[in-house]
């Protein structure tokens, strides 16, 4: 039997995304696996500590513990139970940690943007255990008698491992991408997109605000921000100097912005002519701009997944769950024009198409396929657009 913690945010409960990713997370461990779900306190240590005092002291335990930062982590299949296995074959180590991008980092090669090309990533990991590294931990799990042990000692549940020394290792082969924090992205990335003039920003789907409270620090900017979930909604209202919660295509504000940003949230709309229409006629000045983050359906790992007859929708990335609508260079731009927006800029976030499928796709196209190999390459199109006066 195996018991696991794990943390939830306040956005948990009204994140679609994030109960997939725990369904998911679910799926790879055993039936029967026993999970506490530990509301997330100030800090993680703070919420999974005291959990697991109280259940260390607990006459009936199960043998094995696993201890997770959060369920946002994508788990390989087989990754949960590969631990136990290999736990219960080595009975030398006390601990065994997952493997991770921080230990075996991504390449060109072998970047993965579907859940297609992450089960095939992580099949071809090779079945080995190696040393224990010093590097941030996601998870990993222990023998509970080992834990015991140490738990007097433990300031910080995620010092375990290093506390193990020899007695802890890593397990290539069990495989989890941490997805970061859904809610909270600073997007970097699209600074220089924002005008130097634009000082009054509408931020829809604002998140957390975190984007908003770097852009308010750098900028100087009035930054106003509109979220359906509402736990998100009242962590930005401590950041940003607006928030209001609900539906962007219903809100009416009393103001005017020179700049309105839609950052992956497009798409996240069953209409977003509509939104789009709104932002014109309601939201932005005369002269008003419009940043959007636009994930390109046409991408190589999509129509890969689709040539093999996959389309397999995760937490996160470009088939993110709750994406209603999907757009390529060609159509984004159609649709920006048929509402009021001509394109100023374009920023491409690019992707190395692999060179076996490069290989088959100059093939294709020797006999007589026509192939847009910019847009296979281009992950997601940051787009700068004012509108068309």
């Amino acid at each position: 039997m195996i018991q696991i913690f794990t943390t939830i945010n306040n956005t948990f409960h009204a994140s679609q995304e994030l109960q997939l990713a725990y369904r998911l997370f679910r799926q790879s461990t055993p039936d029967n696996a026993s999970i506490d779900l530990l509301p997330l306190q100030k800090s993680i240590n703070e919420t999974l500590s005291p959990a697991i005092d109280a259940y260390l002291k607990q006459d009936r335990q199960a043998e094995y513990i696993l201890i997770c930062t959060t369920p946002w982590l994508l788990w390989g299949e087989q990754s949960v139970k590969k631990l136990l296995q290999q736990l219960e074959d080595h009975q030398q180590l006390d601990c065994l940690l997952p493997n991770q991008p921080a230990i075996t980092p991504l390449t060109a090669d072998t970047v993965y943007y579907t859940q297609s090309g992450f089960n095939a990533y992580v099949e071809q990991l090779p079945d080995q255990i190696v040393p224990f590294q010093q590097h941030e931990a996601a998870a990993f799990l222990i023998r509970t008698k080992a834990l015991i042990q140490h738990w007097p000692n433990v300031e910080d549940a995620f010092s375990i491992p290093e506390q193990c020394q020899t007695k802890a290792a890593i397990s290539l082969a069990a495989y989890l991408h941490p997805a970061g924090d859904y809610y909270d992205h600073p997007r970097h990335e699209i600074f220089d997109l924002i005008p130097t003039d634009c000082q009054q920003v509408l931020d829809i789907g604002c998140a957390t605000g975190h984007f908003g409270a770097q852009l308010k620090q750098e900028r100087a900017c009035y930054v106003a921000g509109i979220e359906l979930n509402p736990e998100a909604a009242q962590i930005a209202e401590g950041r940003l100097d607006q928030v209001r919660v609900g539906d962007a295509l219903s809100i009416e504000l009393n103001q005017r912005f020179d700049l309105a940003t839609c950052l992956d949230s497009l798409e996240h709309f069953t209409r977003p002519e509509l939104l789009l229409q709104r932002i014109h006629d309601h939201f932005l000045t005369p002269q008003g701009y419009l940043i959007a983050s636009i994930p390109n359906v046409g991408h190589w790992s999509i129509v890969a997944d689709l040539l093999a007859g996959h389309w397999d929708y995760v937490p996160f990335g470009l088939l993110c769950e709750t994406h209603y609508r999907f757009y390529t260079l060609h159509s984004l731009t159609k649709l920006l024009a048929d509402n009021g927006f001509k394109i100023i800029r374009i920023k491409p976030e690019i992707s190395q198409i692999p060179d076996q499928l490069m290989r088959q796709l100059h093939i294709m196209q020797d006999q007589g396929a026509n192939i847009d190999f910019e847009s296979l390459a281009i992950v997601t199109y940051h787009v700068l657009a004012q509108i068309d006066s």
